[in-house]
């Protein structure tokens, strides 16, 4: 569904299609909207691999402006790309550690939105993020993204909670925020049902 009728469907159901000061607000209470889904979720859809090429002498690499929480971090051969090597979290301290020990293994933490990386790596490597991306921002000039296309639904349900929550009609911001809550708790239960179907493992004799 595009932004268009998504906002025309919630300011209907609101009956506050004519209401200048409602309608003028729209995308900030879609901004709101995203804000709490952000928060809440962590679907597939949001998931991106990213490789970034690495810069001899540096160990500190800025995070995808998208980036909300990262799922998986290794390195590999540039040029190859192969001989993956995975990282395991440490904190700020303990990364300043191993760097001044020259500690063996692959180490990585997060500062001031930043990734952190010991040992630094040269040119030759690659380092490959696997991360939870925010949700494209639904506006009239970007009209849809895959939470418009697949689950419209909860968009409209935070739009009329936002929109009550603005016009100050509690009873009915209450019941839509039960329903956009509900319709994000079932968006992550079918994700954990799609991640995790299929047939069973199975292990070959001979």
């Amino acid at each position: 569904m595009l932004y268009a009728d998504i906002v025309d469907m919630a300011l209907s159901f609101a009956d506050r299609s004519d209401n200048t000061e409602v309608t003028s607000r729209v995308d900030n209470m879609l901004k709101l909207v995203e804000s709490k889904m952000n928060r809440v979720l962590a679907a597939q859809k949001m998931s991106t691999i990213v490789s970034i090429p690495c810069v001899a002498g540096q160990d500190i690499y800025s995070l995808p402006t998208d980036y909300l929480m990262l799922k998986d971090i290794y390195n590999i051969d540039a040029t190859l790309l192969t001989g993956k090597a995975e990282y395991s979290y440490t904190s700020p301290e303990q990364i300043a550690n191993a760097s001044v020990n020259k500690a063996t293994g692959n180490y990585y933490t997060l500062v001031n939105n930043a990734l952190q990386i010991w040992p630094i790596l040269d040119a030759t490597k690659n380092l490959v993020l696997t991360y939870f991306g925010r949700i494209t921002p639904l506006t009239s000039l970007n009209s849809s993204n895959w939470m418009s296309t697949i689950y419209p639904d909860c968009y409209i349900f935070g739009l009329l909670m936002e929109i009550n929550a603005f016009v100050k009609d509690a009873e009915a911001m209450a019941a839509w925020k039960a329903r956009f809550e509900e319709a994000l708790g079932d968006i992550d239960f079918q994700d954990s049902k799609s991640t995790w179907s299929g047939p069973a493992l199975t292990t070959k004799q001979g």
